[in-house]
């Protein structure tokens, strides 16, 4: 049942008390009033400002009064015969009300329950998943999805009716995830800054708008490589290509309905790509890639850093479909020496990630990236959560030479640097952050004429890689996670080696 239809249910059962949490009151309001009407009903709205007021702006005799006195006439009505005809009040705004705690408060909405003969009906309204008193906690709450596509588009029409399809569905996925008011201030921001509704401004200040409304907790990347262009990982690009089209839930056969992908744990070695790859699914789907700010979510004040975790989780719903990357995943899980003295924090916090994990997340794919995949906990590996484990290793030899095409046509230099077996030789048990800080330098050593192979080669002998410098840890995490996860390169072919090199060696040996 969704969100229209159960709030008729509730009027049509005579139900005498609920809440209803909408990011967009006016709209809900509306909804409601429009509800109400069809099912014959005098509507009242209130809030602390206005007092009460009727929907056909016609006054209401002594209608500026506290909250306590509008509760006391509900209450004072339900006594009343039933002849007359049912009324319903839209309490708006008290949220704020409820969070107070006020006991007299609280306990003449209990009585509004307790004490009602279903002679008038009571709606409070405030903002989402809010945690109601225990004494009020029992009355149905209502939450309402984020704005649909239909919603955005007839907001859209409203500022420009001259739109194409084509416009509109692309300006309906940038404004995906605000609410209405949010989407009716950004468009007129784009009409005055721009003269019309530029996607890029928009999409701009989308992000910085969902920044700041998430107090930092999530944040939103604009992606800038495709899968077709990561060199290697071959295995793994078509473990992602055979699922992106499931994301959106389209399928040429109308009887399979498989599943949305849920996620994807990628492990491996510091700056093999794991990061770069979540960029690159974002791109090749084509949906937003929402980073999660892990150390963000903690405080110091009591149960904050379990909202924390809620309202970024709640927001990263709302702009389904999206990536949600969470980065460094085994620092998200407390070691026995932390559960200990943070009062159990980070076992909440962990408890609450992994019910998000399990729960239905239509839309939603999780791309969590880790260093040490042996610090996670085992229930984080049980089916269900991710839908695979892959590792991505050191780049092999015919991935170290995608590597560095895709380096070379970056910063400019492909067609004055031939790729050589030399260059794939030195850079063997390099990772490719360790390729691409080699060319960064040949770059700073030459910025007038550019590199050539020879200053190339010199500046990759000055990057020591970790499999030099931290040779057991990179070596001892590989091997564990060979036997346990799935490899996102294919098995490297033999690569023929020049036999030149070793007749010379041959002969000098003869000679000596």
């Amino acid at each position: 049942m969704d969100y229209e239809a159960r709030i008729e249910s509730l009027f049509a059962s005579l139900c005498s008390l609920f809440y209803v949490g909408s990011a967009n009151p006016r709209r809900t309001v509306h909804r409601c009033m429009e509800i109400a009407g069809r099912l014959s009903g005098e509507v009242y709205g209130y809030n602390i400002s206005q007092g009460i007021w009727r929907p056909d702006g016609a006054p209401v005799k002594n209608g500026d009064i506290d909250p306590i006195e509008m509760l006391n006439r509900i209450l004072d009505g339900n006594r009343e015969s039933l002849t007359h005809k049912r009324k319903i009040f839209l309490l708006e705004h008290f949220d704020i009300l409820i969070e107070n705690r006020d006991t007299l408060l609280l306990t003449k909405l209990r009585l509004v329950t307790d004490q009602s003969r279903h002679a008038d009906m009571v709606v409070l309204m405030g903002r989402p998943h809010l945690r109601l008193p225990d004494i009020i906690s029992d009355i149905p709450q209502i939450q309402e999805p984020s704005l649909k596509g239909a919603d955005i588009l007839a907001i859209l029409e409203t500022c420009d009716k001259d739109l194409s399809a084509e416009d509109s569905e692309g300006l309906a996925k940038a404004l995906n995830g605000l609410t209405a008011l949010e989407c009716e201030n950004l468009l007129s921001l784009s009409l005055a800054c721009h003269g019309k509704l530029h996607l890029p401004f928009i999409e701009q200040e989308k992000a910085v708008s969902l920044h700041e409304r998430a107090g930092g907790l999530i944040e939103l990347c604009r992606p800038k490589i495709r899968l077709e262009h990561v060199g290697g990982m071959e295995a793994l690009k078509e473990w992602l290509m055979k699922r992106g089209r499931f994301i959106h839930g389209n399928h040429a056969m109308a009887h399979l309905k498989p599943p949305a992908p849920k996620g994807l744990l990628l492990t491996g070695p510091p700056g093999c790509g794991k990061s770069l790859m979540a960029s690159a699914i974002s791109a090749s789907w084509g949906i937003t890639l929402v980073k999660l700010a892990t150390p963000r979510l903690f405080s110091s004040l009591v149960g904050q850093s379990e909202q924390n975790l809620l309202n970024a989780l709640e927001m990263v719903r709302a702009l389904s479909p999206c990536i949600l990357w969470v980065e460094e995943f085994e620092k998200f899980f407390p070691g026995p020496s932390n559960t200990a003295s943070d009062g159990g924090v980070l076992s909440r916090v962990v408890g609450l990630f992994l019910d998000f994990l399990q729960s239905e997340r239509e839309g939603v794919f999780v791309c969590a990236t880790t260093n040490r995949m042996d610090a996670l906990p085992a229930e984080m590996m049980r089916p269900g959560r991710f839908d695979a484990v892959f590792l991505i290793d050191l780049p092999n030899r015919e991935e170290r030479k995608a590597v560095f095409e895709a380096l070379f046509n970056r910063y400019g230099i492909g067609e004055q640097m031939d790729l050589t077996d030399r260059l794939l030789d030195v850079t063997d048990g390099f990772s490719g952050a360790e390729m691409e800080q080699g060319v960064i330098e040949a770059l700073y050593d030459c910025p007038e004429r550019g590199p050539s192979q020879l200053d190339l080669l010199r500046a990759l002998k000055e990057v020591v890689p970790l499999t030099a410098t931290m040779d057991e840890q990179i070596s001892g995490m590989r091997e564990w996670c060979v036997s346990r996860t799935r490899l996102a390169s294919r098995p490297e072919k033999p690569h023929r080696k020049e036999t030149r090199p070793a007749c010379r060696i041959s002969l000098r040996s003869r000679q000596n």
